[in-house]
C-alpha cells in the first residue's frame, strides 16, 4: 500500500482513502502531501472539489485507496475549475505531525483530534513527543478549557477543514450575539 501512496504523492493524484471498515462509504479525498511509514497527510477536498484543510492519519489504518476513478477525476476537475489551492507545508518526512502542528500554531488554525470514542477541537497551545495540548472549543464555538492528549492515542488529526473553519468563525464572534 505504501508504494501506491508514494506514487499518488509523486504524481499529485487525487486519492480517496478509506480507514473505517465499519463504514465503507466514509472516505477522505485529496492530494497526498506527506507520507512515511507511520503517517499520511492529505490535502483534503470536500465533495464539491473545494479546499477542506488537512487530515493526518496513521498509515497503518488505511485499508483501501482509490485513484484515477470517475469520482477522483471529478473532484480534481472541480478543484482546478474553482481555482482552489492548499498551502505547501514545510513537511518533515520523519515527523509529519509536528510539521502540521507547527503550521496550525503559525496560522492560528483550529484542529480536531479524533480518539477511539470521541473527538475534541481547539487551538494547539503546545506539543511534545508524548502530548498535544489544546485550548478546546465546544461544538457551538465556545471556549471549554484546556485538554492534553497522548499522541499515540490519537487516530486522526484534522486541521482547518470546513468544521474547524466554522468553529473558528463562531469562536471569534462569541460576544457579538444579539
Amino acid at each position: 500500500m505504501i508504494e501506491l501512496l508514494k506514487d499518488c504523492l509523486e504524481h499529485k493524484k487525487v486519492t480517496s482513502i478509506y480507514t473505517n471498515r465499519e463504514n465503507t462509504e466514509k472516505h477522505m479525498t485529496g492530494f497526498i502531501s506527506g507520507l512515511n511509514e507511520a503517517e499520511t497527510l492529505i490535502s483534503h477536498m470536500n465533495s464539491r472539489g473545494e479546499y477542506d484543510g488537512y487530515i493526518l492519519i496513521k498509515t497503518r489504518k488505511i485499508y483501501q485507496i482509490d485513484y484515477d476513478g470517475p469520482y477522483e477525476k471529478m473532484i480534481k476537475k472541480l478543484y482546478v475549475l474553482k481555482s482552489q489551492k492548499h498551502s505547501i507545508l514545510d513537511i518533515s518526512e520523519e515527523n509529519i505531525l509536528f510539521s502540521l502542528l507547527k503550521y496550525a500554531i503559525k496560522m492560528n488554525f483550529i484542529i480536531t483530534v479524533e480518539l477511539e470514542d470521541t473527538s475534541y477541537s481547539g487551538y494547539v497551545t503546545s506539543y511534545n513527543d508524548e502530548f498535544v495540548t489544546l485550548r478546546t472549543i465546544d461544538m457551538y464555538g465556545g471556549n471549554s478549557g484546556i485538554s492534553a492528549f497522548k499522541i499515540d492515542e490519537i487516530l486522526l488529526f484534522a486541521c482547518d477543514t470546513d468544521t474547524e473553519q466554522d468553529l473558528k468563525l463562531l469562536n471569534s464572534h462569541l460576544d457579538t450575539d444579539n
